[in-house]
């Protein structure tokens, strides 16, 4: 029996470890032990990588036509389980690859994009000398919060969103994570071939990547706590196609509607053609 569970295991452990890694993936939680960080001791890093990175924004859908399986009771309850696992396995190793292969096509879709931002890093975009962020990557504060930005284009290339994966890793227990969310800001569409400026996509992607920070460290410091509103539906421009999300609203600034949708992730749009004039000067270096 040991021998059959042993296998089990390791089939579900595969299948795990080669799932790629979705923003969709991320889950809110929070386990912090005063449920918020105190401002005065907040700061910021970019744990993996200051270098920009770039995507296409993929379908992700990853439905798949199969047949289905047979399954014999010859080996009793361990062997129909084994079998399940086996399935299982097989579906998420072809989830896998579809997804891979979406994402691949979209960059292929943004590839101008990517190849002008190919060596920029988030530093340049926030200020190097910004006083939130941690000089420290390997004895930071366990009030450090862990910023993953990835730039995200749709294929006509005229709307950007930046898709930030927060985090407070635990102080203590390794790969163990006390705090995380995600958080979505979408830039106005922009006029045809209008990304091509370099100076216009470099003004874009700052004010998205401060203004993702205005709402990561509002969000963190509990500054969204208390705000609760009826739910509503709400539709966001990406350019290609509309995402709907349901949730509430948490503020309106700088011409951006912030939203908490039913996951608890953060979502801001634009909704007033004064976007670009925000004062966003609290965030030079």
């Amino acid at each position: 029996m040991s021998r059959y569970l042993s296998y089990v295991l390791a089939l579900m452990l595969v299948g795990c470890a080669s799932a790629p890694r979705l923003h969709n993936d991320t889950r809110h939680m929070n386990a912090l032990d005063q449920k918020y960080v105190p401002e005065e001791s907040f700061t910021f890093i970019f744990p993996d990588t200051d270098v920009v990175v770039f995507r296409g924004i993929q379908d992700e859908d990853d439905s798949l036509e199969m047949g289905q399986m047979m399954y014999t009771g010859g080996a009793g309850i361990i062997g129909l389980i084994a079998q399940a696992a086996t399935h299982s396995a097989i579906m998420q190793s072809s989830r896998n690859e579809k997804l891979t292969q979406q994402q691949i096509e979209a960059n292929e879709n943004v590839k101008p994009l990517i190849d002008m931002t190919d060596g920029w890093e988030m530093k340049t975009l926030l200020g190097d000398k910004h006083q939130y962020i941690s000089s420290n990557n390997e004895n930071h504060d366990p009030h450090t919060l862990w910023f993953q930005p990835t730039f995200f284009s749709n294929q006509d290339m005229d709307v950007i969103s930046l898709w930030t994966a927060i985090s407070l890793p635990h102080a203590k227990v390794k790969d163990k994570k006390k705090y995380q969310n995600l958080i979505k800001v979408y830039a106005p569409r922009q006029e045809e071939n209008a990304l091509s400026d370099v100076n216009r996509l470099t003004s874009i992607m700052t004010k998205l990547l401060r203004f993702s920070f205005i709402v990561a460290k509002n969000e963190v410091t509990g500054k969204y706590a208390d705000i609760q509103q009826q739910q509503k539906t709400y539709i966001v421009d990406e350019g290609s196609k509309k995402r709907v999300y349901r949730g509430y609203s948490i503020a309106e600034t700088c011409g951006y509607r912030v939203i908490r949708d039913l996951r608890s992730w953060i979502i801001a749009y634009p909704i007033s053609e004064y976007v670009g004039n925000c004062d966003l000067s609290v965030f030079e270096g």
